[in-house]
């Protein structure tokens, strides 16, 4: 649907935009080459669709740093050649950034999780709707006491980044800031420090998988989706607002529209995922890019 649109438009670039000419700074919130427990937990949805990207970009030139999404946000300000992948579009990214037409990354939409046998669980319970989703808003209200875990500087979509703003309700929000970032917090929500995670599926999923046993030990923990998010999310590429960035862009859009077509890019995604999921993601990202996988 979105690729239909595109695609034409994107078969072509002019010869400015060469890749051979460009060099690239791309700000990754992790690196797949790295060997150590950051790597095994995260889950590189933004790094594994990149590689498949540049198989087809051989003669860019790519610079990579690991940085957070706040810090990311920064560079693409200050650096004329800085792109980032797997960021939700809105107003205030695109005062200082230009954004792909077409997403890099296409996931679930986020889910709120508590301990299976907490107070809160049952709260959750009695709160779904017919359709079996939870509002936050609601839990605010209802639960005045019950602290959420976040990631720092991500964007949650509309919806739930005015609730995280709202004066009232900020304090119930916590935010972390440091480099494990998703893994620190689920174990957050699994040490009791708070009693609610707002995060996407498979993250959590994931992360728990890897975990020494004795870090998560035997706690359940349950889920339901979110009246306050979508049922799927799309992770765009942003770069700097400057012939450079806009340059590189079109280049990386070129090849997006070629490679989203392929098997090869939906399994950039599904290796992420649980099979379980997989028919799932499948639908979804046929959705999307107008496939048929």
């Amino acid at each position: 649907m979105l690729l239909k649109a595109h695609l034409f438009l994107l078969m072509f670039c002019s010869a400015i935009c060469s890749a051979a000419e460009l060099s690239m700074l791309w700000l990754a919130d992790n690196d797949l080459q790295a060997s150590n427990t950051h790597k095994k937990l995260a889950v590189d949805v933004n790094g594994s669709t990149l590689q498949a990207l540049r198989q087809g970009l051989p003669e860019l030139a790519v610079k990579t740093l690991v940085v957070n999404t706040p810090r990311a946000m920064a560079l693409l300000k200050s650096e004329p050649n800085a792109c980032a992948g797997n960021k939700i579009v809105s107003a205030d990214r695109l005062q200082h950034a230009v954004a792909s037409q077409l997403p890099q990354v296409v996931f679930p939409g986020f889910r709120l999780f508590a301990l299976k046998d907490s107070a809160t669980a049952r709260l959750l319970t009695e709160l779904k709707n017919a359709e079996g989703k939870v509002s936050v808003q609601q839990l605010l209200e209802q639960n005045q006491s019950a602290r959420f875990a976040i990631v720092g500087g991500r964007n949650y979509g509309a919806a739930l980044d005015a609730l995280m703003r709202d004066p009232q309700y900020q304090q119930r929000f916590w935010q972390r800031h440091a480099s494990d970032l998703a893994g620190g917090v689920i174990q957050m929500l699994q040490s009791g420090r708070v009693e609610l995670l707002i995060e996407y599926p498979n993250v959590v999923q994931h992360n728990i998988l890897n975990q020494p046993k004795k870090q998560h030990g035997t706690a359940e923990l349950i889920s339901l989706p979110l009246v306050e998010s979508p049922e799927v999310l799309l992770g765009h590429i942003l770069c700097a607002k400057t012939p450079q960035g806009q340059q590189l862009l079109a280049v990386l859009e070129q090849q997006l529209a070629l490679a989203s077509q392929t098997e090869a890019y939906l399994q950039a995604h599904l290796q992420w995922f649980d099979p379980s999921s997989h028919a799932e993601v499948r639908r979804l990202y046929n959705q999307v890019y107008g496939t048929h996988f």
